[in-house]
């Protein structure tokens, strides 16, 4: 028995097909989209074949040629008054659409704006009013800018969906830039809330191929029970899908959970097989604000606590001494700092813009009868 020949079937993408100009004139079609549109009925099919054409004008629009005789200048006219509505039709939707995107963006660019300035959702109402009142006022006879900012949506829930999607946009923005990156650290810090309650703040840091270095958060996660920091970054890792083979470095704060050569996070992560080596650095404030103890700067220190704390822990001293620095009016900075004893840097702070304010602060402990001789002997 003679087996059959199997024939290949010929692909529709294969016959390479055109639109044909004579198809206008012939069955009303124009190309448009890549498909063949009828001028007509508004309607699209689905290739370009000279049957297909043939089939649908007979059948929907035959009464076309006994109106509209074949070579007759009255046929020719109809086709170019029916392109010419459909080109207005096309242009109208396109201004439409350009309209409406621009209006959709200044909604976002608000609701960006608001977020940013960590304002409430509702907030966006009374900046639609505002904007509606300056138009007014600047151009009451714009009818169309009037018309363009009504009809941007700022209330509550669209500034909320808003602010949602641009937060969802921005996280995957992050997520493929460090997906993408040649390697990237991150930075952890565990602190608590207002609440008492603790949490991981987890940073990272990439560079692309072309040495282009961001840094951006990556997650806030509260820390439960007895969640280990180690668990909460690997989480974070796999929840963002980055790839933990370019991890290069990990710096972490003072908390106990970071510090352990064993059960800390660095600790844990060194132990872990999955983890490449990676350099580990530890936060130096707390190193600083011990090697500043060792320091013998009390002969500078004190008498500057004494004076720094004498002005701003007595309400009435502290009003008297700004009023001074205006009064002197000689582009000094307006306070002096109130000085924390938790870190090493504030003392910088309090030292330099004390030196900025030498003369003022001489000048006010002379009129209170303070005397302090190291204010006059730099030295």
């Amino acid at each position: 028995m003679a087996g059959k020949k199997c024939t290949a079937k010929r692909k529709y993408e294969d016959e390479h097909r055109t639109f044909l100009t004579e198809w206008e004139s012939l069955y009303f079609f124009v190309k448009r989209n890549g498909k063949p549109f009828c001028l007509i009925c508004q309607t699209s099919l689905a290739h370009f074949k000279a049957s297909n054409l043939q089939h649908h004008f007979s059948s929907l629009h035959a009464n076309i040629d006994q109106e509209f005789p074949k070579g007759t200048e009255l046929r020719k006219h109809e086709l170019a008054t029916l392109k010419s509505q459909a080109e207005k039709q096309i242009q109208f939707f396109q201004k439409f659409t350009k309209r409406s995107e621009t209006i959709t963006l200044a909604s976002y660019q608000l609701a960006w704006n608001i977020a940013r300035a960590k304002k409430p959702y509702n907030e966006g109402e009374f900046v639609k009013k505002c904007l509606s009142d300056v138009v007014e006022i600047l151009s009451p006879e714009n009818n169309k800018l009037k018309r363009m900012v009504s009809d941007v949506q700022l209330s509550h829930h669209t500034v909320e969906h808003r602010i949602s999607y641009i937060n969802t946009a921005i996280e995957s923005q992050l997520h493929s830039d460090l997906q993408a990156c040649e390697y990237f650290s991150v930075a952890l810090d565990e602190s608590c809330d207002i609440q008492d309650k603790p949490q991981l703040a987890i940073f990272a840091r990439s560079v692309s191929n072309d040495c282009v270095i961001k840094e951006e958060l990556l997650d806030i996660v509260p820390l439960k029970d007895r969640t280990r920091g180690i668990e909460t970054m690997m989480a974070a890792f796999e929840k963002a899908n980055l790839p933990i083979t370019k991890l290069t470095a990990i710096a972490t704060d003072g908390a106990p959970a970071m510090m352990g050569s064993v059960n800390g996070l660095v600790g844990l992560c060194k132990a872990d097989q999955t983890i490449p080596d990676f350099w580990n650095f530890h936060c130096i404030i707390h190193m600083e604000q011990l090697v500043s103890k060792s320091l013998n700067l009390d002969n500078v220190m004190k008498p500057v606590m004494e004076i720094v704390n004498y002005i701003r822990t007595h309400a009435l001293n502290h009003r008297q001494f700004k009023n001074l620095i205006a009064e002197l009016d000689q582009g000094l900075p307006g306070d002096l700092p109130l000085h924390c004893t938790v870190r090493w840097l504030a003392k910088g702070q309090v030292l330099s813009r004390f030196f900025e304010l030498l003369d003022a602060v001489k000048l006010f402990m002379e009129e209170k009868d303070k005397d302090y001789p190291e204010l006059s002997d730099l030295k």
